[in-house]
C-alpha cells in the first residue's frame, strides 16, 4: 500500500524506441528495491506465489522462491507494453499471455 500511495505512475515508466515493449521497467525496479530491501520470497512474512509466461514456449511458470523483484516485474509485464524480464535466460511476461 505504501508503494502505491507514494509512487507516481508516470515517473515509473520510461518510454523506449526500437525495443520489445513501449516502456522499460527500470524505474519500477528501483521503486521496488527501495521498499523491498530483502529481495527474496523467503524474506516475506506471508507466503507469496506469482506467475509469468515463458515467451518462447508459452508455458506459465510459478515463482515462490528465490529473487522476488524479477518475478514481480515479470508477472506484471504486459506484452508489447513493457519489456520482458529475463529470468534464467528466459524471456518472461505476465501470465496468461
Amino acid at each position: 500500500m505504501k508503494i502505491a500511495a507514494d509512487a507516481n505512475i508516470f515517473d515509473l515508466m520510461g518510454f523506449r524506441i526500437g525495443k520489445p515493449g513501449l516502456f522499460k521497467s527500470e524505474a519500477i525496479r528501483q521503486t521496488l528495491e527501495k521498499y523491498l530491501k530483502n529481495n527474496s520470497f523467503e524474506s516475506l512474512s506471508i507466503p507469496l506465489t506469482v506467475a509469468a509466461t515463458d515467451f518462447i514456449n508459452g508455458r506459465i511458470k510459478y515463482f515462490s522462491h528465490g529473487t522476488l523483484i524479477d518475478a514481480l516485474l515479470a508477472s506484471v509485464a504486459v506484452p508489447a507494453i513493457f519489456q520482458p524480464v529475463i529470468i534464467d535466460s528466459r524471456f518472461m511476461w505476465m501470465a496468461g499471455y
